[in-house]
């Protein structure tokens, strides 16, 4: 019993006890590491318990997002803006005038209000002649009425000369007067009058603007530096200058318009020509009238033996006036009516804008007014604007300070610079980029996005 109480109380024999002193090292070395790794193990069981289940442990990988928020894109804004402040340095040290952004519907509206011009010119000379033309048949068809004899009834020269009874000013400009004698003669007049305002009616559809999404798009972004660069310009001292015809006509309250004036005037020569035309069509209807009535004065002479040739000779002479005075009516009539439908399509609403083309005419008429012979166009065109965020992140950082994240923002623009005479006087590309910027959150920031 004490043998066995004895051999119960004795305790084991440590490692490597009967082992020799290097294995013994070892041995008792390499429990030590198996201890350390079940405590590693179990605390890594315990955070990890500790963490959401929906965790994704990071893998010490660099993630690039391709994304653009806000902090891009001011960062993209600021390097517009200093490509902004670069493109008013160069334009400035050209000293123009005045400058005018560029838009290409204001370039094909200026080109269209000079061949409108034109065509204006044409149609007043082609009222003006109808209207002198109109007042020598009536004249004749009156003078016919008049006198029982037959008289010739010739044709004066297809002047301006419209008399002093209808105080009308019958001002052409060269242009005008030039178009107009090319056309031919008399029987050119109702064709040419009527091509001179078709030829004006298809003028007006230049001046119209198709809205389209793409476009507007592309022009916001262009819209962007286009302000940036005008504030540079303005912000100037001495300031210079700037308009943007697209936004705001220049101008926009002056009420002085001389092409308001010049269709004034061919209103004023549309009222004289239907007057003629109700003169005309008075002495067609008298003109119709004798002749029916010589004609039964000549049956009843020649039913009676009587001499017809008299009477045959004055009937000659009234239908000799009214023939050329129904081709007069059918001339002034058909030039009454075009230019009727040139008011009436130039005062349409377009469908897509709500303007009419008239809107458009004397919008392109502001703006060759501010611009003159001195005022330089300044094309402006973003090519790239964009920018990213970069995202950096590992196990511990993800847990106590969030994701280090970087953006990105740049800009690529080109401008040229016009005179009015069409020649490039400056132009380029320039680029700007800021790099990655380090903003750790909303609060604290390496980089001040505001300045």
């Amino acid at each position: 019993m004490a043998e066995h109480d004895k051999g119960s109380d004795a305790s084991p024999p440590p490692i490597g006890a009967s082992d020799p002193p290097e294995l013994a090292r070892l041995k008792a070395r390499a429990a030590l590491l198996d201890q350390q790794v079940a405590i590693a193990q179990d605390q890594q069981k315990l955070l990890s318990g500790s963490l959401p289940s929906d965790l994704k442990l990071p893998e010490g990988a660099v993630a690039i997002d391709g994304a653009t928020p806000i902090e891009s894109q001011v960062l993209a804004h600021k390097a517009l803006d200093r490509i902004a402040r670069t493109i008013s340095e160069r334009v400035a040290q050209r000293l123009p005038a005045r400058v005018l952004i560029h838009n290409q519907g204001d370039i094909t509206a200026l080109l269209s209000l000079q061949a409108f011009g034109a065509q204006l010119d044409l149609i007043g000379y082609q009222l003006a002649d109808e209207i002198g033309q109109g007042s020598e048949a009536v004249e004749a068809a009156e003078a016919a009425l008049a006198e029982p004899q037959p008289r010739g009834i010739g044709w004066r020269h297809r002047g301006l000369n419209l008399g002093a009874n209808l105080g009308i000013m019958t001002m052409v400009s060269p242009l005008g007067a030039m178009a107009a004698a090319s056309l031919g003669g008399p029987l050119a007049a109702p064709a040419a009058a009527v091509a001179a305002v078709g030829s004006a009616l298809q003028l007006l559809s230049l001046f119209r603007v198709d809205v389209s999404i793409k476009y507007q798009e592309i022009a916001i972004a262009d819209l962007a530096l286009a302000a940036a660069v005008a504030g540079h310009l303005a912000g100037r001292d001495p300031p210079i200058e700037v308009y943007d015809g697209a936004l705001v006509p220049p101008n926009l309250l002056e009420t002085d318009s001389p092409l308001l004036d010049r269709l004034g005037e061919l209103d004023t020569r549309q009222t004289a020509l239907n007057a003629i035309l109700q003169r005309a069509s008075a002495a067609e209807a008298r003109l119709k009238a004798a002749v029916a009535a010589l004609d039964r004065r000549i049956a009843a002479a020649a039913k009676a033996g009587e001499p017809v040739a008299p009477i045959e000779a004055e009937r000659a002479s009234k239908e000799t006036a009214l023939e050329q005075l129904a081709a007069a009516i059918a001339r002034m009539s058909a030039a009454a009516a075009a230019f009727s439908t040139l008011q009436t399509a130039m005062l349409r609403r377009e469908d897509g804008s709500g303007a009419s083309p008239l809107t458009r005419v004397l919008q392109a008429e502001k703006l060759a007014m501010i611009a003159g012979d001195d005022a330089c166009f300044l094309l402006l065109r973003v090519g790239a604007a964009g920018g990213g965020v970069r995202s950096k992140r590992s196990f511990f950082g993800s847990l106590f300070s969030g994701a280090d994240l970087s953006y990105s923002g740049g800009a690529i623009a080109h401008y040229m610079l016009f005179d009015p005479a069409g020649r490039i006087l400056d132009g380029g590309s320039i680029p700007a980029y800021s790099g990655f910027k380090r903003v750790r959150d909303a609060a604290e920031s390496s980089v001040d996005l505001s300045e």
